[in-house]
């Protein structure tokens, strides 16, 4: 079963660097993720990655823009930055390293250029208090169903680091309370089942968690999750022998729903079972 995980965010993209003359780009990408309180009071909390773009459009950037992006990521203590992310690099910021799929420009106001005068940029005034929202896609364990909360490990490959290791987004997630529970139970995963689950990303952190090997995780607060096929299982299952090429069929395999595997089943039975109309005749 594949995994990924994907991330859309306003993003304050700062510092681009054109690698060579080519189109690809890379850009250090400011992002909120939560209001807490501090020892001087309330603070805010943020993260900062070095994301790649593939720049098509040939799209003119400034020092410094806001966005809305769509990206894949992977934590940048797995790849120690072996990877390269363009010159005057400010490695020691970063937390997360990927690819910007699409981003899209917000607006900015140019003043003077009617006048005459040197142009001054005015970047937007957008409040930039939103958390990055992320899909992740994995084998979710450590599952603690009264506290409804889970780790999930999802490996993935992003074009930064090609020609290295595969990569691993680390999360530990909430379910968040919401109305969309009503008065049922949360939608707690089970063991051995894969689930795509969708939330926003609030924290990162050094944190040992049982049964992983990666210690910087991803902290993100769940409020939808979608059941996707079971794990494979240790043995592999064995199609049945054939005695005819004509009888063979695919092993169905545990993903399959089970109206599938009974209409497979049904429509076998149906060419087995003998015809009992008469030869020629029709209902």
């Amino acid at each position: 079963m594949p995994s990924g995980v994907s991330l859309t965010s306003l993003a304050y993209l700062t510092n681009p660097r054109q690698v060579g003359k080519s189109k690809v780009w890379f850009f250090d990408a400011n992002m909120f993720l939560r209001r807490e309180a501090g020892e001087e009071g309330e603070r805010t909390v943020g993260t900062c990655g070095a994301l790649r773009y593939f720049n098509s459009s040939d799209l003119e950037f400034d020092d410094e823009g806001v966005y809305v992006i769509h990206a894949w990521v992977c934590p940048i203590g797995l790849s120690n930055l072996s990877y390269d992310v363009g010159e005057n690099a400010n490695k020691d910021l970063y937390d997360f390293v990927g690819d910007i799929q699409w981003l899209i420009p917000l607006h900015k106001q140019v003043l003077g250029e009617e006048a005459g005068e040197e142009p001054t940029i005015r970047l937007p005034k957008i409040n930039m208090e939103y958390s990055p929202y992320v899909v992740l896609s994995g084998l979710p364990f450590n599952i603690d169903k009264p506290a409804a909360k889970f780790d999930i490990d999802i490996e993935q490959y992003t074009q930064t680091a090609k020609g290295g290791p595969m990569t691993v987004f680390p999360a530990s997630c909430h379910i968040v309370d919401s109305p969309r529970w009503g008065k049922g139970t949360k939608p707690v995963p089970f063991p051995d089942k894969y689930v795509t689950a969708s939330g926003y990303l609030t924290g990162v952190e050094d944190v040992n968690v049982p049964g992983s090997a990666h210690n910087r995780r991803f902290n993100v607060d769940v409020d939808n999750v979608i059941w996707l096929g079971n794990a494979p299982s240790a043995t592999p299952a064995t199609p049945a022998a054939s005695s005819s090429s004509a009888g063979k069929r695919k092993q169905v395999f545990d993903s399959t729903p089970s109206w599938v595997k009974a209409k497979t089943q049904r429509t076998k039975a149906n060419a087995d079972a003998p015809s009992s109309s008469p030869s020629g005749s029709r209902n």
